[in-house]
Formats: structure tokens, sequence, C-alpha cells
């Protein structure tokens, strides 16, 4: 009997496809190098997984490689979801060099880091209420 019912409601679930669509509700996920053929069909707003960490992106001071976060953005821009970045500084996943930076230096190296992201990515403040 349980196992039916969770196949009733599964199958209830999944034939209704994105339950957020045309609600002012965001049901994301992560996308990491490539974006799952089938992501619109469920989500509606994209987050990069380690592709945004500071950490993937600068890895080597001062060279920025953006292949990942890049794809995640591109995916939200082309369909029209909501973009949200996963953290700008990541006590865990810092890039190896910035340990051997004064504090000053690292400072102004996140300072730096952050700017490079938002250059080219414009920032929209919305309520979430």
């Amino acid at each position: 009997m349980k196992f039916l019912v969770f196949i009733s409601i599964f199958v209830t679930f999944s034939t209704q496809a994105q339950i957020a669509k045309d609600k002012c509700k965001f049901l994301g996920n992560i996308i990491s190098n490539h974006t799952p053929t089938d992501f619109t069909t469920y989500w509606n707003q994209v987050t990069p997984e380690n592709g945004g960490k500071w950490a993937s992106v600068e890895a080597s001071k001062d060279v920025m490689v953006w292949t990942d976060l890049d794809n995640a953005y591109k995916t939200a821009k082309d369909n029209g979801l909501i973009f949200k970045q996963h953290n700008f500084i990541w006590g865990q996943q810092l890039p190896s060099w910035i340990g051997g930076l004064s504090a000053d230096e690292q400072e102004k190296q996140v300072e730096e880091w952050i700017k490079s992201f938002a250059k080219d990515i414009p920032i929209q403040i919305t309520s979430m209420l």
C-alpha cells in the first residue's frame, strides 16, 4: 500500500513538471561544468556550483578562468531564469595562493575578485516577499 501511494505521488509530481513555473517562487538547482538537457523542465533558478567559487575561477593568481561560471550564467540568461551566485568567499575553497599574502593584500584580492565577477553580470536586487 505504501509503495502504491509513493508511485501515485511521484507520477503526479513528475507530470506537473516545473512546480514553480509562472509563480512568484524560485525552485533552483546547481549547474557544474555542463547544463543537463532537461534543466529548464524542473528548475527556474540557476546557481553555479564550484565553478562559481573563487578557487575555481582564479586557481592561479591573476588568471581568471570563467568557463563554468559563464555556462551557468548563459543558461540562466538564455532561458529567462534567475541567476544566483552560490557565494563569493568560501573558507574551505579559497585559492591556495591567498594564504601567502598579507592581510591587507588578501583584502585587496577579495575586493578584486568580487569586482571582477560583477563586471559583466548585471546586479539586480529583488524582494523575495
